[in-house]
């Protein structure tokens, strides 16, 4: 009997070892690590620990309270605005930090927009539960409740010799090869582009969605742009700080690298610890006379919004 039972494992296991390997798995774990695998042309899925606030770097900061704002009755939008722009015009510290404005625990009422336009503003509240910080969106008009916003000044510096010459850069890469690498340096600003030209288009099918004229994408409509900082150049090698997440393909033009700067972009800002709600017509259930949106970020690096309730459900008031 013990004989039978050997012979039986030892056959499994020589079966086991005879049966043809698969690929590699796409991601595996070791300890407490993720591996990741390559596909036969080297693709594979984008490391995204580089996202978020500095790049995955710091943690967000702390900013200090400089100005407090308890709630009252009726439209409070030019007093909270108020305090906003006075921490905006204070002096900011070594991470670029200004200061907080804390709204106290109640319902503060806004019945226009609040306006974050400088760096190192951070509106905050004292939690997000129904006791907490309100922040009420009052009103009928489609609107937006907190904008964060910087200048749309960005100028871009293009280079006939930055065009990538790799004849297939890999989904997840974060290196290429270029035409020149004169003009690029480690610390650069960049914009990656991955033009959607009309083979592609074609190759997709996407040039018709709908048997008429004019239905379909068009070249330039669906071009992707990463935002990267170069870590280094070494003569036609170009290394960036994070990857791709679209692979390169020469067939349809590859990509491009401009570099850019944006004296108008603001940073570290930050909305934390309230509720956003709208007010909203009860016996309407069909209402969209009402805020929108709660939060919008435009022009803007490394702003958070943080331990916030943005309700799916509008509530009434």
């Amino acid at each position: 009997m013990k004989k039978t039972f050997l012979l039986f494992i030892l056959g499994t296991i020589l079966t086991a070892e005879a049966a043809p390997k698969g690929p590699p798995p796409m991601i595996s774990v070791a300890g407490n690590k993720l591996i990741y695998g390559k596909d036969e042309r080297g693709n594979r899925v984008p490391d995204f620990s580089t996202a978020g606030y500095a790049g995955g770097d710091r943690d967000i900061p702390s900013a200090p309270v400089k100005v407090v704002v308890s709630a009252s009755h009726g439209d409070e939008t030019a007093n909270i605005q108020k305090a906003i722009d006075y921490v905006a015009n204070l002096p900011a510290d070594a991470d670029g930090i200004r200061g907080a404005v804390l709204l106290l625990k109640g319902q503060h009422e806004v019945s226009g927009a609040l306006h974050l336009t400088n760096s190192g503003v951070v509106l905050r509240g004292q939690g997000m539960e129904k006791n907490g910080t309100i922040l009420l969106a009052a009103g009928l008009d489609r609107r937006t409740l907190i904008t964060i916003h910087g200048q749309n000044d960005r100028k871009t510096q293009s280079n006939a010799g930055w065009q990538i010459t790799d004849d297939y850069v890999p989904v997840g890469s974060v290196s290429f090869h270029v035409k020149d690498g004169s003009g690029l340096k480690a610390g650069d600003t960049v914009a990656i582009t991955r033009p959607s030209t009309k083979d592609w288009i074609d190759s997709l099918a996407a040039n018709d969605f709908g048997g008429g004229e004019g239905g379909g994408w068009k070249p330039g409509s669906r071009d992707l742009v990463w935002d990267r900082v170069v870590k280094s150049v070494d003569g036609f090698l170009v290394t960036l700080d994070a990857p791709i997440t679209t692979a390169l393909d020469a067939n349809f033009d590859g990509g491009n690298v401009k570099t850019y700067s944006w004296p108008g972009r603001i940073q570290n800002i930050g909305v934390e610890n309230l509720r956003l709600v709208s007010s909203v017509d009860p016996s309407n259930g069909k209402d969209e006379n009402h805020s929108w949106m709660a939060i919008t970020v435009e022009n803007a690096q490394d702003a958070w919004v943080r331990g916030a309730l943005l309700p799916v459900r509008w509530l009434g008031h």
